[in-house]
Formats: structure tokens, C-alpha cells, sequence
């Protein structure tokens, strides 16, 4: 009995394996064949792709190659016009979307002893400004352009070039890009930010004038520009056309118009770095 069952067992088996067998390869074989589908369609489509890349680049007398180079190159066109674009806006005197984010970073300094302008150095506190306008204040507060007046300290001046180095107990602040004042040139567009006169966060265009012009001896050579500055603009921001700060405001030539000048970026940035280290240092 045991010995039949087996027998039977053996054959239910094998014919099992069989079918399973069977089973398989037939499953294979389908997804063989879809593969093999999808791969003939691919192919089909990039014989069809080439046949109209070759199709236009007949009718404009190109090659293929030639067509892909020319649409590389009028890629590379549209990028460089919509720059062009940015900067012509600033070139043709529009500054309002370099101001929109300049402005935040520009403060008003008032002080018991009068007001003047700064700009923000760094995100955690450091603003810039005139030696000038706190040498003489005992309190001084800076106003920013959402409203928010804080109290500052002076952490070290340059006398001589006119630098003074404040900071305030806040941290995330709006800081200006600080650009290399060795490419200003003269009659680029710059635009001046400040508090003239006590009207915080005013605006003024024009051009820069001259460079390297001494007016204090022993003091580095200034940016001379036209743009209006009055009481209260000293310390504030010049800014290219990229929205780089090039020059901190600091004088004009009383009794005359259009005679300003500001302190290259270059030299605020060195004088600041020597403020830091001595305040740091024990």
C-alpha cells in the first residue's frame, strides 16, 4: 500500500514541477516580450526624433550637429539677455529693486549730539558708519527701516579715515555686500541711502566723479561723486548698479553741489578688520 501511494506521490509530484515549470517560462517569455516591445518603441521614436532634427536642419541649410550647436548657442543668448536686462534696468536709472533690499540693510544713527546715517556690516550686529557723527555722542541709538530702535555701542574708530565701527545686541540683521572698490570707475551710476536732513532712508542717484581724491592729509584717497548728499547722509551706503555697497558717505564740499564723496569699500573693510582684532585682542 505504502509502495503505490509512493508511486502515485512520485507522479503528482513531477507533473507538479512540470506545471510550475511551464509556469515560469511562460511568465518569462511575457516579460521578455514587453521588454522587447518598449525597446522596439524607444527606438522607433528616436529614428522619428533624429528624421525631424534632420528634416529642420535641411530647411535651414544645417547639419544636424551644426543645428545643436546653434540651439546651445541661442540658450545661452536668452540667459545672457535676461542679465543684460537686470542690469540695464539699474543702468537706466531704475534702482528700485536694489534699493528694495538695500534699504533694510541701511540704518539712521541718532545720537545727543546730532543723527547721521550707517550701514550693516554683518547679520549678527556690526554696522558701519562715520567716525564723525559718535565722536562726540555719549548715547547712541540706531533706527532700522522696519521701525525698531535699539541701543548701540561704539566698538573702535579710525579717526583718521573716518571709520567707527558700532554694534547692536541683535542677531539676523539684513548685512549689505560690501564690493571691491578697486573696479569702481568713473561715470558708473551709484546711488547713495541714508538720513538727510533727518528724512531716514532717502534715496539719491548719480555718477561717480573722480577717484583717489585726498581731502584730509594722511587719510586714503575718496570716491568724489555727484550725488546729493547733505547733513545726515554721512555714514550711510554708495551702491553699484549690482547693489554692492563701493563707498560709506562721509563729506561734501560745503557751499557747492554735486561735490560728495564717500570712503572706498576697500578701505572701510581693512579699517574694520583692524577695529575687530584690537577689540578682541586681551
Amino acid at each position: 500500500m505504502r509502495e503505490h501511494l509512493s508511486r502515485h506521490s512520485g507522479k503528482y509530484l513531477f507533473t507538479l514541477i512540470v506545471i510550475v515549470a511551464a509556469v515560469s517560462i511562460g511568465v518569462d517569455y511575457s516579460v521578455i516580450q514587453d521588454f522587447e516591445l518598449k525597446v522596439s518603441e524607444l527606438k522607433n521614436d528616436n529614428i522619428n526624433l533624429k528624421a525631424d532634427v534632420d528634416a529642420l536642419a535641411s530647411e535651414l541649410g544645417l547639419t544636424a550637429s551644426e543645428l545643436r550647436s546653434s540651439i546651445k548657442t541661442v540658450e545661452a543668448d536668452l540667459t545672457s539677455t535676461s542679465e543684460s536686462l537686470a542690469e540695464l534696468s539699474a543702468v537706466s536709472g531704475d534702482f528700485s529693486s536694489i534699493v528694495e533690499d538695500a534699504v533694510h540693510g541701511v540704518v539712521s544713527v541718532l545720537t545727543d549730539d546730532g543723527q547721521g546715517s550707517g550701514a550693516i556690516y554683518s547679520d549678527d550686529g556690526y554696522i558701519v558708519t562715520n567716525y564723525h557723527v559718535v565722536k562726540t555722542a555719549t548715547d547712541i541709538d540706531i533706527l532700522f527701516s522696519n521701525g525698531a530702535r535699539v541701543d548701540a555701542v561704539l566698538i573702535g574708530a579710525d579717526q583718521v579715515n573716518d571709520v567707527a565701527l558700532l554694534r547692536v545686541g541683535l542677531s539676523n540683521l539684513n548685512e549689505l555686500d560690501f564690493g571691491n572698490s578697486n573696479d569702481v570707475k568713473i561715470g558708473q551710476k551709484v546711488v547713495a541711502l541714508g538720513n538727510p536732513l533727518g528724512l531716514s532712508f532717502t534715496v539719491t542717484e548719480g555718477i561717480v566723479s573722480a577717484k583717489d581724491r585726498v581731502i584730509t592729509s594722511g587719510a586714503a584717497g575718496l570716491i568724489q561723486t555727484d550725488v546729493a548728499v547733505n547733513p545726515g547722509n554721512s555714514g550711510g551706503p554708495l551702491l553699484n548698479t549690482d547693489g554692492e555697497v563701493i563707498g560709506i558717505v562721509n563729506a561734501k564740499l560745503q557751499g557747492y553741489e554735486g561735490l560728495g564723496f564717500a570712503i572706498p569699500s576697500n578701505v572701510v573693510i581693512s579699517d574694520v578688520n583692524v577695529i575687530l582684532a584690537a577689540a578682541s585682542s586681551p
